[in-house]
């Protein structure tokens, strides 16, 4: 899994950071966590972000990868 947060600051300030994790894939649900910490000079802040997710798992029935993509607005607050 993938995911990258962006959060507009100012006009010119954009907080970006990304983050990526690894699991077995399987049919029963699991618990995830990723650390997104901003990278450059861009502190993450208070309000609105967009949050965009990307999953991928090998399906043996077909014999192909199958990638799963969401994006969606969230409030962060520290």
């Amino acid at each position: 899994m993938n995911a990258v947060l962006r959060q507009r600051l100012t006009r010119a300030a954009l907080a970006s950071g990304g983050a990526g994790t690894y699991g077995p894939c399987s049919p029963t649900p699991a618990a995830w966590t990723l650390d997104l910490i901003p990278q450059g000079n861009a502190p993450f802040g208070n309000g609105w972000a967009q949050l965009d997710l990307s999953a991928s798992g090998y399906d043996p029935y077909y014999a192909t990868f199958v990638t799963v993509s969401t994006s969606d607005a969230i409030k962060l607050q520290r």
